[in-house]
């Protein structure tokens, strides 16, 4: 019974998971759609890339800190001081994202890991020991 239950909260998890990203993606391309870009203070920026480091930039916008949650795309040309081409401000849920923030992708592997999640559901196979 207790394996059920962790199944069916793994289940609902990833699904959850799946729906915000779907959720974060629709959002992103209205506010891209119907919104001017920003213009905010770009105060540190990190554009190192690797296997474990993304691009990064922590921004001053409206006296606020955001470091946007989605990495910058490398080939945005971005400087420190003033910017006013990549960044919008999503006032829901107050963040600040790149304008090719890449979240499209993600959207089709939450969903994958969704549906791979049922798989939980099968039971192991266990192996019989032959007595002789």
């Amino acid at each position: 019974m207790k394996r059920k239950i962790a199944i069916v909260v793994i289940n609902v998890l990833v699904g959850l998971f799946a729906l915000y990203t779907y959720a974060c993606y629709v959002r992103e391309t209205e506010i891209q759609s119907t919104q001017d870009n920003i213009t905010c203070d770009i105060v540190e920026l990190d554009l190192r890339h690797g296997y474990r480091h993304y691009p990064s930039a922590k921004i001053i916008y409206s006296g606020k800190e955001y470091y946007p949650s989605i990495t910058i795309n490398l080939t945005d040309s971005l400087s420190l001081g003033e910017n006013n081409t990549v960044f919008y401000y999503d006032g829901v849920l107050d963040r600040v994202f790149c304008c090719d923030s890449g979240i499209e992708r993600g959207v089709p592997f939450g969903f994958a890991f969704f549906i791979l999640s049922f798989l939980f559901w099968l039971e192991p196979q266990r192996k019989k020991e032959k007595r002789l």
